[in-house]
Order: structure tokens, then sequence, then C-alpha cells
């Protein structure tokens, strides 16, 4: 009997996935700085960050105001997925990151949430 192809597959043999969870941030000033100080800082990327499966994906965050604007090409191209969050004045700065990934990897997903996800729906 051929075996059955219902049985989930061992995580050994699925190669991870890799997600990138980045919470985006423009300052009001329009200046390329980090603001580590600024009160409060997001919980939210790290708490979806957790909702990914470790056996199932190896999960990086980053997060813009706190470690200023994600310029690094080679992380941009790093991902299988690009998870985005950030306060409604950051939808452009989401553009920009979903631009520069897809320049990278043409194949990335992008998902983008937070509080501009009900501003465009």
């Amino acid at each position: 009997m051929p075996p059955s192809t219902s049985f989930p597959v061992a995580p050994s043999l699925c190669p991870r996935k890799r997600v990138l969870v980045v919470n985006c941030y423009i300052d009001y000033s329009r200046e390329a700085i980090r603001r580590p100080t600024k009160f409060p800082q997001a919980v939210g990327p790290i708490f979806l960050a957790g909702a990914f499966s470790r056996d199932r994906c190896e999960v990086r965050c980053y997060d813009e105001l706190a470690s200023g604007p994600l310029e690094n090409e080679s992380l941009l191209g790093w991902p299988d997925m690009l998870v985005l969050t950030g306060l409604t004045h950051c939808f452009d700065r989401m553009l920009h990151l979903t631009a520069y990934a897809r320049t990278k990897n043409p194949k990335v997903i992008v998902v983008a949430g937070g509080p501009i996800s009900g501003s465009i729906s």
C-alpha cells in the first residue's frame, strides 16, 4: 500500500520559512533618525512574531522607531514573508519597504496590518 499523503510531513524535511516583522516608523521631522527613548515603544510586532511556529519559521524583528530606518539590503532580501505594522502616518514607509523587498526578492509575500488596515479598507 503506498504511503498516505494525509500524514503531516516532518518539520526537518520542510525548509523553514523566513519571516521578517518590521515596525515601520517615519519621524515627524522626516529625518532618518532613531528614537530609542521615545515612549511608548511598540509591543505589537514582538507579540506578532511570537505567533509564528518556531518549528516552521525563522523569525526576525526590526523596529524602525528604536533602530532607525531599515536600510540593510541583505535583510530586505532575506524573508519569504515581510510583515509590516505601524501607525497610520507610516503607510508611505510600508509602501517603500514593500518596493525595496520586492526588488530584492520578487516572490516575497507582504502582509500589512495595524491601525492602517482599518483606514484603507
